[in-house]
């Protein structure tokens, strides 16, 4: 299995993961959310393992092949192979990988925004329960401005 082939399958499973973690953010399961998230690390960590060996590999190829180039990308070396079934089958290695990518940025993009209502619906909640000045008179009805007899604090009458 190659590299490229190790990150698409690394990138399936996070992308797994994250679908998970939406089915627990909506269901309100904070213990099994901590859980998920360790996962998720692993599995980032997984990834960024692949593709620094991917990554390398490439560097090697441009090598090899003698490429000079700046940035050496996967884009850029297809180019160069002449043979039409190993360039099909990067391209289309490549445009899973994409599509994974795009997948899950979606998929977190919605977990944020159901982690933003949540935390938006607390903070409501939280303001509901506030006890407010009104309701902490302990006396009967409250006294409006117009039935308070106005006095100054010195009589001008002494």
């Amino acid at each position: 299995m190659n590299h490229l082939q190790k990150l698409l399958q690394a990138h399936e499973h996070l992308l797994s993961v994250s679908k998970e973690k939406t089915e627990i953010i909506k269901a309100g399961e904070v213990e099994r959310l901590s859980n998920i998230l360790m996962e998720e690390r692993m599995h980032v960590q997984t990834i960024e393992q692949v593709e620094k060996k991917r990554l390398q590999v490439t560097n090697e190829l441009y090598d090899q092949l003698q490429i000079k180039s700046k940035n050496p990308s996967l884009n850029e070396l297809v180019t160069y192979i002449e043979n039409d079934a190993e360039k099909t089958a990067l391209l289309e290695d490549m445009t899973k990988l994409i599509d994974i990518i795009t997948a899950l940025k979606a998929n977190e993009s919605l977990n944020k925004q159901l982690i933003e209502q949540s935390m938006q619906f607390i903070q409501l909640s939280l303001h509901m329960m506030e006890p407010s000045m009104d309701r902490m008179n302990y006396g009967g009805e409250k006294q409006t401005s117009t039935h308070q007899t106005k006095r100054s604090m010195f009589d001008s009458k002494a």
